[in-house]
């Protein structure tokens, strides 16, 4: 059995964090490496403390960032049943306002850049009852780093019996995510997927991609995208390739990135691709080891 025959994300991470715990799942630019142990230890310390605020299979937790190691964290929390809604940081605040209405999450997760946005909302956002600051400590809100050190034991195998005891495995056809469609004819509308229908994508991605543990792949499109998160990086993670992660696109940057961590395969949309094509660098970047673009 590989990591790729698991039903459900909380398989994916458990499979990975037995049999390559040392090795890097994610990486940033600043320099910051997350191995898949780590990883795994994280998100059950994360999944006990939400269990601990009193979260039971079926609640919703949303997240507003950029591109980060902690993104891919909390959509593990979904092991124990949590419904990730990822947000896009590009809507207005009333876009924002009746997304979080509808999705009624009791956590949102925040990064620095959309702190003060939030903070300007707050008192619109009646029915969540956790901040929680992707960024530094802020008055009324709980620090992220709080939440992924606790009781649960360590062993890269830690076992969910040791969670609170409101906190569940999720099956495979239990929803993973809950994620807004553009609303290109109407408001955005809310779809449901399921573990079983992510990771069935993910098989067929890496597939269609032919990845191998060894290949070195770089998300830059917006993870609350389903292109970004599960046409790409989760087809990666899966595969047990190390990803690293870009905050924007910036194709100078990215050249640079492409080159220097000998990245194997990234994802990118036709207007980047060009610009990536029309910048200088590109006449002088080694990108000899690309060998998918997509």
């Amino acid at each position: 059995m590989n990591a790729l025959a698991g039903q459900t994300l909380g398989d994916v991470v458990r499979f990975h964090a037995m049999h390559r715990p040392n090795k890097p799942a994610f990486e940033t630019p600043s320099g910051r490496s997350v191995s898949f142990g780590e990883l795994d230890r994280r998100v059950d310390h994360l999944c006990a403390a939400l269990g601990r605020w009193g979260l039971r299979k079926g609640d919703r937790v949303a997240i507003l960032s950029r591109n980060r190691p902690e993104y891919i964290e909390i959509f593990g929390a979904s092991r124990t049943g949590f419904i990730v809604v990822p947000l896009n940081w590009r809507l207005t605040e009333e876009e924002l306002s009746r997304l979080l209405a509808h999705s009624a999450p009791t956590v949102l997760f925040v990064d620095e850049p959309y702190l003060e946005l939030i903070e300007h909302l707050r008192p619109r956002l009646q029915g969540i009852c956790h901040f929680v600051s992707l960024g530094p400590a802020r008055q009324d809100w709980t620090e992220y780093e709080t939440l992924t050190h606790g009781p649960v034991g360590t062993s890269v195998a830690g076992s969910l019996d040791r969670l609170p005891g409101n906190v569940a495995n999720a099956l495979p056809d239990d929803v993973l995510c809950l994620v807004y469609t553009s609303g290109t004819t109407g408001l955005p509308k809310g779809v449901m997927l399921t573990h079983r229908g992510l990771m069935d994508n993910c098989r067929a991605s890496a597939a269609s991609l032919a990845l191998t543990d060894s290949d070195r792949s770089l998300a830059v499109l917006p993870l609350f995208h389903v292109g970004g998160m599960w046409y790409h990086l989760f087809p990666c993670f899966a595969s047990g390739c190390t990803t690293l992660l870009l905050p924007e696109f910036e194709p100078g940057a990215l050249l640079s990135e492409l080159a220097a961590k000998k990245i194997t395969n990234v994802h990118v949309v036709p207007t980047m691709l060009n610009a990536m094509l029309n910048h200088p660098q590109a006449q002088t970047a080694d990108l000899s080891h690309l060998r998918v673009i997509f």
